[in-house]
Formats: C-alpha cells, structure tokens, sequence
C-alpha cells in the first residue's frame, strides 16, 4: 500500500483486504463493541501506512 497512490499490486490488495476481514471477524467473534473495531482496523491501516513511508525514505525514494 502506498500513500501517493499508483503503486502496489493486486494481490497485494487482496492481502490487506483479507487482513482486515481476519480483524473484523475475530473482533466480532471476541464480542468487542464496534468503536473498538474500527479502532484496531485504523490502527493496523496507519501502521501499514507508516511502515510504507519509512520503507521508501530508507531506500531513498519512490520505487518502481
């Protein structure tokens, strides 16, 4: 996933589709309350995100 968009591939995509849907249903089988779901989901998208970023700056810029 990339923040300046364009990049990225599908499987990728359907990883962090999947990821997600794991979180959603496990929260939902935990019987958490769905504010603390959407929490853990932003959580794990900004943590992807920032990971990203840091990725890209370490190599020195935008891969292609």
């Amino acid at each position: 996933m990339s923040l300046f968009g364009g990049r990225g591939r599908l499987i990728h995509a359907a990883i962090g589709a999947l990821v997600i849907a794991i979180i959603i249903n496990g929260l939902g089988l935990l019987q958490m309350d769905a504010g603390f779901n959407l929490l853990v989901t932003g959580g794990v998208l900004i943590l992807a995100a920032t990971v990203d970023a840091l990725s890209r700056l370490r190599t020195g810029g935008v891969r292609t």
